[in-house]
């Protein structure tokens, strides 16, 4: 059994994060895989997006609010843009989330112990959680005032939609979100949205 809540911690603890420890015990026996087509999929649209928007990645704080066993790629994505992850699950996961941790393991213990004073902070939701739980106690998001302390001028909020969210914030996006995002907008951060979902794929 293997605690791999040490490797996908933050270094700076400059964010909230919630790493539950059953979902990130991952026995011996798991077997470490990816689903390519998706899990690569979501990297390449989020990259895409980002350059075809314009946004750097300095000074953004990224919101991804996708299904759990694609986090684990776009955290090693982020980590190697000098964006720092923080993975947000208090809760329990799909035992697919284990096999994309196993999976990614060591390519992001390489890009963790490689990174640097991260340029931005991006913070991973499960959108499968339980939205009863809501984004405050264990789901915790900063508040507007602390985020540019931390010298972040704009939000990116990111989900399993398809192309530009209308607000509010697309199909996919829970109350508990909205809620928080509202607080980012009237604060005066630059605020924006967009779906990730790979684009070769169509929804049934």
């Amino acid at each position: 059994m293997a605690n791999l809540a040490r490797t996908y911690r933050s270094k700076t603890h400059a964010l909230p994060e919630a790493l539950n420890e059953k979902t990130f015990n991952v026995s011996d026996s798991v077997e470490g895989t990816l689903i390519e087509a998706y899990d690569r999929g979501f990297i390449s649209r989020l990259h895409s997006v980002m350059k075809k928007k314009r946004i750097p990645y300095e000074g953004t704080y990224l919101i991804i609010d996708i299904g759990h066993a694609h986090l684990v790629g776009i955290a090693d994505y982020l980590l190697r843009h000098e964006v720092e992850p923080y993975f947000m699950i208090p809760g329990r996961a799909n035992d697919r989330l284990k096999e994309a941790l196993k999976y990614w393991k060591n390519s992001y213990e390489d890009a963790k112990r490689c990174s640097s004073t991260p340029k931005g902070f991006a913070t991973l939701l499960d959108c499968h959680r339980d939205t009863g739980l809501g984004l405050n106690g264990e789901y915790n998001l900063l508040s507007p005032e602390k985020l540019m302390e931390l010298g972040i001028s704009r939000v990116f909020y990111a989900n399993e939609g398809d192309g530009e969210l209308e607000k509010p914030y697309g199909a996919y996006a829970t109350e508990d979100v909205k809620n928080v995002i509202k607080d980012y907008e009237k604060s005066g951060l630059k605020f924006m949205q967009h779906g990730i979902f790979p684009s070769d794929f169509r929804r049934c």
